[in-house]
């Protein structure tokens, strides 16, 4: 009998550690460490935030189009702008080296995803069933959730992956 309440005893109080395990972190520091991918200096975050939100604003509406061709049209227009954008972006790029660096990889990434986008209208355009694929990175973070993150972690909202296509 002693040896369930030692079991017992063993179990609760494994269960208060656990349940304190997160404010020990929080108290550690190790919470206040930033993101590996925030920028030191967050000029390109202030640039880049006006920008995408236009760009954003002018998409296209997926419900609006007629049918798979008018929705290829739409994606083909929607890109077009979004291409813009990454290009002005990229006139904006500034800060640390590291800043400079992590920044051109996440255009990199936009223009995968752009390139994405066409392929998906060229399909939908011949087949109304098409299915939309994001290239697969190495990892396991996928593409639009990867600029999404780096967009997030520098509070730069309005570059999030947009969810038009619909």
């Amino acid at each position: 009998m002693n040896s369930k309440i030692t079991l017992k005893g063993l179990a609760l109080a494994a269960i208060i550690l656990v349940s304190f395990a997160p404010w020990i972190y929080r108290w550690s520091g190790q919470a206040d460490r930033p993101f590996p991918d925030t920028l030191d200096v967050p000029a390109f975050g202030i640039a880049a935030d006006p920008i995408c939100a236009a760009a954003m604003e002018e998409l296209p509406d997926a419900l609006r189009a007629q049918d798979n061709i008018d929705r290829a049209r739409q994606l083909r227009e929607g890109t077009a702008r979004l291409q813009v954008m990454v290009d002005d972006l990229s006139n904006e790029v500034t800060g640390t080296e590291r800043d400079v660096r992590i920044t051109n990889l996440w255009l990199e990434d936009w223009e995968i995803l752009l390139g994405d986008r066409l392929a998906y209208a060229d399909r939908l355009e011949e087949d109304e069933f098409a299915f939309f694929y994001v290239t697969q990175l190495e990892g396991k973070e996928r593409l639009e959730k990867r600029i999404s993150r780096f967009a997030l972690t520098n509070k730069i909202l309005s570059c999030v992956s947009p969810g038009d296509v619909g």
